[in-house]
């Protein structure tokens, strides 16, 4: 298992308050957090990535995203789950997002004679989150799937806040009920001025650090 990231410099003057975010320009965090808050962040980037293509035309800047939902908590773990299709180059991508304060997991796309393909992390997060559960006080999940309701009720079982992360417009509603709290992705963890994605995020030929950010 890969070593535990080591927590942000990240903490609250007064211990608990609202979750100003410690970049200027970032947007505030909704609700109160306590800066001894532990916090894991599970990042579904298919579900991400093609949302913002689709919902804004534009590209999520990653290095934002975890720094607006740590919140000056104590970060434990970021981890980041893509599917890629073979042929498709995404080192520069997944070097970037590591970079970025990600642990990565990448699995292969699975194309069936039909023509057909099946790739996703539903399970791989469910098993991550479950197992490091007794180790982390909230668990963001950001992605809009539905499919990830049953997850949220185990770890809510468990003791766990679990919050939701997404785009509004591509959340599920029962995965928003099901959820502590639900934050819609807004304009502002955007990349301003992001040219359209290619089909997926590694076929950009030209990808550059700013493109994916």
């Amino acid at each position: 298992m890969e070593a535990e990231q080591q927590p942000l410099r990240n903490g609250n003057r007064d211990g608990i308050g609202p979750g100003d975010s410690f970049r200027p320009g970032l947007p505030k965090y909704p609700g109160y957090v306590q800066r001894s808050q532990r916090v894991g962040i599970f990042v579904d980037v298919q579900n991400l990535f093609y949302s913002a293509r689709n919902i804004y035309d534009s590209k999520i800047n990653f290095e934002r995203l975890r720094e607006f939902i740590t919140a000056r908590r104590r970060l434990v773990r970021a981890i980041a789950y893509l599917v890629q299709r073979e042929g498709v180059d995404q080192t520069g991508f997944i070097e970037a997002l590591r970079r970025f304060g990600y642990e990565t997991r990448v699995k292969l796309l699975k194309e069936r004679a039909d023509g057909s393909a099946k790739g996703d992390w539903d399970m791989g997060i469910a098993l991550d989150t479950i197992a490091i559960s007794d180790r982390l006080d909230t668990v963001v999940i950001v992605s809009g799937d539905g499919d990830f309701v049953p997850l949220v009720e185990v770890l809510k079982t468990r003791g766990v806040r679990v919050e939701v992360v997404a785009f509004e417009r591509s959340t599920a509603g029962e995965l928003r009920e099901a959820a502590d709290l639900y934050i819609p992705i807004g304009e502002d963890l955007l990349i301003k001025g992001a040219r359209r994605s290619s089909p997926d995020y590694g076929e950009d030929e030209d990808l550059s650090l700013e493109d994916i950010s």
